[in-house]
Parts: structure tokens; sequence; C-alpha cells
């Protein structure tokens, strides 16, 4: 869900619709919330890898607005489904997790949190 078009209230119930969804041995598991704009920015910084792969140049596109983000991803502002599902599937399926770490602090911080808590277990 993207709280962009959503109020945290409406978030709420939409949340506990779908939790009510899930078959029931999973509905105990850990759900992991990740804000799109984070998700998008890493997504940024994978399409600048692809296209200029040999750069060592770091930029840091997290201080950079979600409007930008959306704009060098999918060309536009506001985008449909139809056409960021395509996009976010093409740089999310080469995911290189030590360049992210290497780029991004919002990123390494989320893996962080990601596998510690996965060895606390």
């Amino acid at each position: 869900i993207d709280l962009d078009t959503f109020e945290f209230s409406t978030f709420v119930s939409k949340f506990n619709e779908m939790k009510g969804k899930i078959h029931p041995q999973f509905q105990s598991k850990t759900c992991i919330f990740i804000p799109v704009q984070c998700i998008e920015h890493w997504l940024w910084y994978l399409k600048l890898q692809t296209e200029n792969p040999n750069s060592t140049k770091n930029i840091e596109l997290e201080k950079k607005t979600r409007n930008d983000a959306k704009i060098a991803m999918y060309k536009f502002k506001k985008v449909s489904n139809e056409v960021s599902n395509p996009i976010v599937e093409l740089f999310s399926n080469n995911l290189d997790i030590n360049f992210l770490e290497s780029r991004s602090e919002s990123f390494r911080h989320f893996n962080k949190q990601v596998n510690d808590f996965i060895i606390s277990q």
C-alpha cells in the first residue's frame, strides 16, 4: 500500500482487511513495511548502475525528492501499476545487494535490520 494514496486510518483498515485474507498458517508471521519512497530510490540506484556499469561515482540520490525518483524511474510523477510494475521487475530481478549497500544509507540500514532479525530468530 502506498501511503501517498491512503490516509493512515484507511491504511490500518485496509491492512486489517488484507491480513484477514492471509492463509491462517501465515497470519502470525512477520510483516515488513518498506516506504515506497525508499524502494523507488533503491531502484533508481540500480537503474544508474545498469545504465553506467563502469561508473564509480557515488551519487547520493536519497536527498532527492520522491518526484525526482518517480520521473527518473518512470518518466512521470504519477504512474499506473501497468507502467511501473515492469520497470520495478526489470531492476529488482538483478538486485545487487552489495552495490546498494555501498551506495544507499537507507538500504544499508534496512538490510542490517533484516539480517539482525534473521540472526536473532
